[in-house]
Order: C-alpha cells, then sequence, then structure tokens
C-alpha cells in the first residue's frame, strides 16, 4: 500500500512540474521524454526551430526525442517535418530532397532532358524515382568530392554516410567522428 502511494504521489508531481521552457505549471499536455518536463507550446516551438534549422534535434539529459513520441502530442505534419529536418541533419551533404534515404553519390543517376536549361544539373533518385536540379555550386562541390573519394579510396561511414578514409588497423572497423 505504502509502494502504491508513493506512485500516485510521483506521478501527480510529474502533472504539476513547470515547463523548464516558460516555467508555467504543467497540468495538461505534458511531454515527459526525460526527467524534465515540456508544455506543448514550447515543445512546438522547440519543433519549429529544428525544422528551420536553427537546431539539429531535440535532447535533453542526453535523450533525444524521437519523432514517434510526438505523435500524439503535436499535429502529424509537425512531427513529419521534425523527422524528416532531424533525418537530414544526420544524413548530412546532398540527400535526394524526396526520398531522404541515401547520400546523392548512392542513390542517383545524372540524365539528360530537353526540359531543363543545364541538363548537367538534373539527377534522378533510384529509389524514389522523383527527379530535381542541384545548383551549379552544389553539383560542383558534389562531384569534387565523389572524384576525391575514388582517388583516396574513401568509403561511407556505416553508422552516418559520411565518407571517411579507410585504414587496416587491426581488423577494427571506424566510424567517423559523428557516430561516436
Amino acid at each position: 500500500m505504502l509502494l502504491f502511494d508513493r506512485v500516485c504521489c510521483i506521478s501527480k508531481w510529474f502533472q504539476r512540474r513547470p515547463c523548464i521552457i516558460c516555467s508555467k505549471r504543467c497540468r495538461r499536455d505534458v511531454l515527459h521524454f526525460c526527467q524534465h518536463s515540456y508544455c506543448k507550446d514550447c515543445t512546438v516551438r522547440w519543433i519549429e526551430m529544428v525544422i528551420a534549422g536553427d537546431i539539429r534535434e531535440i535532447s535533453c539529459c542526453g535523450k533525444v526525442l524521437d519523432s514517434s513520441m510526438l505523435r500524439n502530442f503535436v499535429p502529424s505534419k509537425i512531427a513529419a517535418q521534425y523527422k524528416r529536418a532531424v533525418k537530414l541533419r544526420k544524413l548530412g551533404g546532398i540527400v535526394c530532397p524526396q526520398c531522404l534515404q541515401k547520400p546523392i553519390s548512392e542513390c542517383v543517376e545524372p540524365t539528360t532532358d530537353s526540359q531543363f536549361p543545364s541538363p548537367e544539373n538534373k539527377l534522378n533518385c533510384r529509389l524514389c524515382a522523383k527527379s530535381f536540379v542541384l545548383p551549379a555550386a552544389e553539383l560542383d562541390d558534389f562531384l569534387a568530392l565523389e572524384i576525391a573519394a575514388v582517388i583516396h579510396g574513401w568509403k561511407r561511414c556505416p553508422g552516418c554516410t559520411t565518407l571517411i578514409e579507410k585504414i587496416e588497423v587491426h581488423s577494427v572497423l571506424l566510424l567517423s567522428i559523428d557516430c561516436l
């Protein structure tokens, strides 16, 4: 009985904790993904900052907010935008803007099409079959990086797909700094 009372008190305490961003008491619509509480308004603003690119992802107490936790808390459109923004930042570099599955080097084929004034900028994703045009500066950077990767024998990190140099050191798998 004593254990049950303590659990009830703890759950009531969680409901009344203040939002650590705005300091208002959280009575309902509270997000708990770590030791802290966040009200719905602050969480939505925080997600909008991630989507705008001001911050990388929502994290607190060493935990990263998973988009699946947001489904019942914020509108599904905002949750989907958060998931897309975080995934795009994790992949880094140029990725297919439609499927966000792989860096362009792994999923696109350059094509020529009479509709586009500069056909070398048009790319097709092998996964989602969508076409898109890269700005010339991004395409030049992309091609230079791919050429350097072939020349130096760089491979993609299995954790984050960043290009890394593979060095044989006692059969140890090397990861990029971002994965550590």
